[in-house]
């Protein structure tokens, strides 16, 4: 038990105590804002505070980055197979369709010469021939099941049309690439127009009803492998492309 003189003594060193801390304190230079500012900066309660809101942005942002560049390989590799589709359809229909005309314009050629005139056809056969070439091209191009041979690469497009596959592959491409699809897309409809026999002869739109190369066979199926080619776009060129048959 501390006597009253001990208590006395104490409670003196403790007033001298305080009294040297505040003689310290006001003879100590004042810290302008900046230091205040650093100065409760470096506080434990607001280290822990922007330590937690630091790890939380970089956090969100490394997530979004990476669903960024997910999302951008997802995309890049479904116009991948669209292409790789597409081009082995069109192959294909180039494989079909080009023999055909070949030996259709071969046989045309020697009957001219035997009877040495031009190699015309009656209106009809000349339009039938058009619309059996160019409705083998679309059946082979949306791959249906009455196609020569199937053209279809992967298993998810195999019930898949033509157009359905470029509809898709439309918003995952540039503007300038859609601008290529959509022209693509138009001479596909007039294909099928010539595989439905709507068109007629072919070249009676553009020369006149009455003449020879409005009936000219070679000319006509030549037309249709034209339109064939606008259908294809350099996108769906591969080095073993078919050729469309010779012109002499």
């Amino acid at each position: 038990m501390l006597s009253d003189e001990e208590k006395q003594h104490l409670r003196a060193e403790e007033i001298f105590r305080q009294e040297v801390r505040l003689e310290l304190k006001a003879a100590a230079p004042k810290q302008s804002k900046m230091g205040r500012f650093w100065s409760a900066l470096n506080t434990p309660f607001v280290l822990w505070m922007l330590s937690s809101v630091l790890i939380g942005f970089f956090g969100w942002a490394y997530s979004t980055i990476q669903s960024s560049r997910d999302a951008n390989a997802r995309n890049e590799e479904l116009v991948r197979k669209l292409d790789v589709e597409i081009t082995n359809r069109i192959q294909e229909t180039l494989g079909v369709i080009g023999p055909f005309v070949n030996e259709v314009v071969l046989t045309e050629r020697e009957a001219s010469r035997i009877i040495e005139v031009p190699a015309l056809g009656a209106p009809d056969r000349v339009s039938g021939l058009v619309e059996r070439a160019a409705s083998r091209a679309i059946a082979i191009l949306n791959n249906a099941p009455k196609a020569d041979r199937a053209s279809g690469i992967y298993p998810e497009y195999n019930w898949r049309t033509f157009l359905s596959l470029i509809a898709e592959l439309q918003p995952l491409v540039s503007p300038s690439e859609r601008k290529e699809l959509a022209a693509s897309t138009d001479a596909f409809r007039a294909l099928e127009k010539m595989g439905l026999g709507g068109q007629g002869v072919l070249l009676s739109k553009v020369v006149g009803d009455n003449s020879n190369e409005a009936n000219d066979v070679e000319q006509n199926l030549r037309f249709v492998m034209k339109t064939i080619g606008r259908v294809r776009l350099d996108r769906w060129k591969g080095p073993d492309d078919v050729q469309t048959p010779p012109t002499s």
